[in-house]
């Protein structure tokens, strides 16, 4: 299972992308929901992980693009 962790805080972010791929999944990282927006437009994920609260494209926004672009995929 491909998971999407995004978070704005870096050590926070990198442990539990260590954590889910200790546990089998591959979890892939992004800072924020732009870069989040980026690589869910490039690559296929199962599962999605944000944070809220973050500067730019915050986690509400990232969801509510996902809802309306890739509904079915779990947040």
């Amino acid at each position: 299972m491909r998971v999407l962790l995004v978070d704005d805080d870096a050590i926070t972010r990198h442990g539990l992308v260590c954590e889910l791929n200790l546990r089998g999944y591959e979890a892939v990282e992004a800072c924020d929901g732009a870069e989040a927006s980026l690589l869910l437009r490039r690559e296929a994920f199962d599962l999605v992980i944000t944070d809220i609260q973050m500067p730019g494209m915050d986690g509400l926004e990232l969801l509510m693009m996902l809802r309306k672009e890739r509904s079915q995929l779990p947040v």
